[in-house]
């Protein structure tokens, strides 16, 4: 990792000359209409792409070139780690977008549309990678979960924990860039009138680089109430030490691509029991996910439910409990159901699926 200066611009130099003439004959041959801001993303319009300029192909490329540049292998963004064989099924997977078009519509306008880089953009679009615009890190996400996590922390401003003057804990597992981890400790802070230590974990280095960069400005979001850390690891491996915490956010990853299977939903019960305090510990996990993906969801709250967690709140906003601990208000207290948010009364019932270890996350030094 990390190869010297010269040597790393020889590897750049090559890449810029491969996909820079590959783009020159895509222009010299593909016919019209090529990809630009606003235009309909066709399947013929993907195929064009595919013919000459491969996405799966690019992306390996820009992972041996990223590999070159970055820390450590783990620092690659997941798409690169993927496209490398060391993402989570530690073998080459299908990208993440049908086609370069695809990808492109999820870039910053200065990237998108192109295949070739200068030294200093390359940074820019590794971040863009880590963090693309499709995983909606950024304020005001998760509306209905502030309320949940302001009416948490009147509860324990009314009963016995205010006694003490230590300060809360929340954890905001898969916290992207930061920003719904500020948001969360300032509502935290406010309702509970007692200061809020948070941690903002992320499985892409790279987003804990950018969160650091703009701590000050997530600071300032938080408020005085509340204090700021980030640090890389995964859910489903985390890292030893970080302790107990009265407040578990898992937010847009249940249900998604990266934590859709029955193992893996086991896996994460386990990592959150000892995370919480007890007995008014809580985890929170939303999702704005398509309804597609809502049975995955509902799969999730069955299973949590069967190990002995309570749980409440609807399939897009839950809230659990960990077995043995102290119910909470009714005010949050519905029934879950087939859609997102609908407030049924229908619990849907677990289905059944076949055991598969979890896989192991890519090792990282940071963890």
């Amino acid at each position: 990792m990390g190869s010297s200066s010269a040597a790393w611009r020889e590897d750049w130099a090559a890449f810029q000359r491969r996909w820079g003439e590959r783009e020159r004959l895509f222009r010299r041959h593909a016919p019209p209409p090529h990809w630009e801001p606003g235009l309909a993303i066709t399947p013929a319009l993907r195929r064009l792409y595919e013919r000459f300029l491969p996405l799966d192909e690019w992306l390996r490329d820009l992972a041996a070139l990223a590999r070159r540049r970055l820390p450590d292998r783990s620092w690659l963004p997941r798409p690169l780690r993927d496209a490398d064989g060391h993402g989570l099924a530690d073998e080459p997977g299908a990208p993440p977008w049908p086609a370069l078009p695809d990808l492109w519509r999820e870039l910053p306008p200065s990237l998108a549309g192109r295949v070739t880089f200068t030294e200093a953009e390359l940074a820019g679009l590794w971040r863009a990678l880590a963090n693309p615009a499709r995983f909606g890190t950024g304020f005001g996400r998760y509306p209905a979960q502030l309320e949940r996590i302001r009416a948490r922390g009147q509860r324990l401003r009314a009963g016995a924990e205010s006694a003490t003057a230590s300060p809360l804990r929340l954890l905001d597992a898969g916290c992207g860039t930061g920003e719904g981890t500020a948001e969360a400790a300032a509502a935290f802070a406010a309702a509970a009138g007692r200061p809020v230590a948070a941690l903002g974990l992320t499985w892409e280095p790279l987003e804990v680089q950018m969160a650091l960069e703009r701590r000050p400005q997530l600071q300032a979001a938080a408020g005085g109430g509340a204090t700021l850390d980030f640090r890389a690891g995964d859910v489903l491996a985390p890292p030893a030490g970080l302790g107990r915490f009265d407040l578990v956010l898992v937010n847009g990853l249940v249900g998604g691509p990266y934590l859709e299977r029955d193992d893996a939903f086991r896996a994460l019960l386990a990592a959150l029991a000892p995370w919480l305090r007890s007995p008014h510990g809580r985890a929170l996990l939303a999702q704005r996910f398509h309804a597609g993906r809502q049975a995955a969801v509902a799969r999730f709250a069955a299973l949590a439910r069967q190990h002995g967690w309570q749980v409440a709140g609807s399939l897009a906003d839950l809230e659990l409990a960990p077995p043995g601990g102290t119910r909470w208000s009714s005010r949050f207290s519905v029934g879950l159901g087939c859609g997102a948010g609908d407030g049924a009364t229908t619990f849907v019932g677990a289905r059944r699926e076949s055991r598969r270890s979890v896989p192991a996350p890519p090792k990282t030094a940071a963890r």
